[in-house]
């Protein structure tokens, strides 16, 4: 399952050849967050050629074990503080994981029958992020200032 190929990547326990690789992690997360905005969640009318199937026409997105996997992966990747001599590597994995949970969380929210997508404001959409990814708060407040200013840039 590619899917889990990918979660096990980015994992901050992750190595590859014996040693802990950042970029690698990283890379992981970011292909994680590509598949979901490509695949979508759900049943969705989203056509690609990769996910429409035959019989029906539509496309079929990810279920909501595959969601809450990922969740769960990006969530984990807010606890990266790995370092080497470049110094704190780990912040490369939780950007990635922040923009990971935001572009899954606002997928959800397009996903979710309780929420018409009409009318989300952007406020409705923070709050709905909230109780979606639920655990972000404490990973995103234990991540530097520093990382959370570049990404405000």
């Amino acid at each position: 399952d590619v899917l889990q190929c990918l979660c096990d990547a980015s994992k901050p326990v992750a190595k590859v050849g014996g040693e802990c690789d950042a970029e690698t992690k990283r890379n992981a997360i970011l292909a994680l967050t590509t598949i979901c905005q490509t695949v979508g969640i759900g049943d969705n009318r989203k056509v690609t050629p990769i996910t429409e199937t035959a019989e029906t026409g539509r496309t079929v997105g990810l279920d909501k074990m595959q969601v809450s996997r990922i969740f769960d992966t990006f969530l984990e990747c807010l606890e990266d503080y790995s370092t080497d001599r470049r110094g704190d590597v780990g912040s490369w994995c939780r950007t990635a994981a922040i923009t990971g949970l935001e572009q899954l969380t606002y997928l959800a929210v397009e996903a979710s029958t309780d929420v018409p997508s009409l009318f989300i404001t952007a406020e409705d959409s923070m709050m709905k992020e909230g109780a979606v990814a639920g655990k972000g708060d404490t990973g995103i407040a234990k991540t530097d200032h520093d990382t959370v200013d570049e990404m405000q840039e």
